[in-house]
């Protein structure tokens, strides 16, 4: 009988995972923290979760020149790469752009795009992330937030027009990923319409390999926020939309913030645009771990949502 029971707990699992696949091509989770035993031991739950990808971020990775700074952090990233492999899990890591420009393309302390080799040099700073680390998947690309802004024309000077700084800058990048075989995202987080619109229409001029992470709202996770207005307007293009399941507004996961109601909504929004082909999770946040707490349910709500669309928060 108990191997009877085996068998039809497996053929189920099979069918959710291929419903998932149907519905959510990618499913991810997000880690913050540069914990290796935490995120080794948490990425073996991954499974159980549906989840085949996930991303290095914050203060973990957040710029290609951490990979090369001297310290143990590019060999404990590859070791958590290895590990994530191991479940089997695709690994991403995040960069942003630009940062550590070499002096010989500033002019007092600007950038100056349009300097002779600036761009080559962009291109070996990623060949070399994957000539010495093939073991990442792919690279995901924050625009803000970064040392110079390429949108911001106080900290850099060029001829082209801001929508197309934004496509220069994803297709050199996206060439290299493309040589290597990995994947390239690129993130629509910015702080004012104004800079949305210039990066809406510079990645129109981009590959279409080039796949795009939106946030469920418009900036940060404030649950009032509207609909995120970018969220399926790249027709063609594959749209990932990022989630807060780690509570960063709301108690960072020490007090209980359950919401299926509130990722069911977003969800299903989601899923009625055009072009969104899964979620990203974000599962910590300043050393506080969403799983293993009351606020897991949010975690598994997302979960429930891409096995069956049709299960509702009530019965979650």
């Amino acid at each position: 009988m108990s191997r009877l029971i085996c068998l039809l707990v497996a053929g189920f699992g099979l069918s959710a995972m291929s419903r998932a696949a149907d519905l959510a091509p990618y499913r991810a989770w997000q880690f913050h923290e540069l914990n290796v035993p935490y995120v080794s031991s948490t990425m073996k739950r991954a499974h159980s979760y549906g989840i085949n990808t996930v991303v290095f971020s914050h203060e973990m990775i957040a710029y290609a020149s951490q990979l090369f700074d001297g310290s143990n952090r590019a060999e404990q990233l590859r070791e958590l790469a290895r590990d994530g492999h191991a479940q089997p899990l695709k690994v991403w890591i995040w960069v942003h752009e630009l940062q550590d420009v070499p002096p010989e393309y500033l002019d007092n302390g600007d950038v100056q795009l349009d300097r002779s080799g600036l761009w080559e040099w962009l291109t070996k700073r990623y060949e070399r992330v994957f000539g010495e680390y093939p073991e990442f998947d792919g690279l995901m690309l924050t625009f803000d937030e970064t040392q110079y802004k390429i949108f911001d024309g106080k900290q850099v000077h060029s001829s082209l027009s801001m929508p197309d700084r934004f496509a220069r800058l994803i297709n050199t990048i996206n060439a290299v990923c493309e040589r290597h075989g990995k994947d390239f995202i690129v993130r629509s987080f910015f702080y004012e319409p104004a800079e949305m619109d210039w990066f809406r229409e510079g990645y129109a001029k981009t590959s279409r390999r080039v796949m795009i992470q939106s946030k469920c709202g418009p900036h940060d996770w404030d649950p009032f926020y509207p609909n995120n207005p970018l969220i399926g307007l790249f027709p063609g293009r594959k749209q990932i939309i990022e989630f807060d399941g780690s509570a960063e507004f709301f108690g960072k996961n020490r007090v209980p913030y359950t919401q299926p109601e509130y990722f069911e909504r977003r969800w299903r929004y989601d899923l009625s645009r055009s072009g969104v082909v899964g979620y990203n999770l974000r599962v910590d946040h300043g050393g506080y771990d969403a799983l293993r707490t009351p606020n897991e349910i949010n975690i598994y709500a997302m979960y429930r949502f891409t096995q069956d669309p049709k299960v509702s928060s009530e019965q979650i």
